[in-house]
């Protein structure tokens, strides 16, 4: 497998839908090709009446799941880029409500307002701010909060 690096930019909070959508069609034009690839595999050794048992097939088939691996990384980073501005708007949220005075939060009520947080600002963000299969994706106030405390996490 190749090297892999990580690297770290900054781009105009305006250019962020456009770059997300840049990597996931990036995942999806690799992913396309692995599974034309592997279709053309499985086509040609049920055409030819070949055995798949030889070397040939072992690294077609590695190479195949090496593809696989890099369209992994890249939504991996698409769910952090993404995770990064969902905790951003959150934030930017709560800092302007700030202000209010807060009354004493029990555990559940902490993750009840959160949830309920999450939603607004999910459903103030439109398809001109994110994609819209990313938006679909994240719709689901319980696995954006495991996002959140993944990416507080750091991974």
């Amino acid at each position: 497998m190749k090297q892999r690096v990580n690297i770290q930019y900054s781009i105009d909070l305006e250019e962020l839908p456009v770059e997300s959508q840049r990597i996931l069609n990036k995942a999806v034009k690799k992913l396309n090709d692995c599974a034309s690839g592997i279709q053309k595999l499985n086509s040609n050794l049920n055409k030819d009446g070949t055995t798949m048992l030889t070397s040939m097939t072992v690294d077609t088939v590695s190479s195949f799941r090496e593809e696989l691996a890099n369209v992994d990384f890249m939504l991996h980073d698409l769910t952090k880029i993404v995770g990064g501005y969902v905790s951003y708007k959150i934030g930017k949220e709560i800092g302007e409500e700030g202000d209010q005075p807060q009354q004493e939060a029990t555990p559940d009520s902490q993750e009840s307002d959160l949830k309920q947080r999450i939603a607004e600002q999910m459903s103030k963000m439109g398809s001109e701010e994110m994609p819209p299969e990313i938006f679909d994706h994240l719709n689901n106030a319980e696995q954006i909060k495991n996002k959140l405390a993944e990416f507080k996490k750091g991974g």
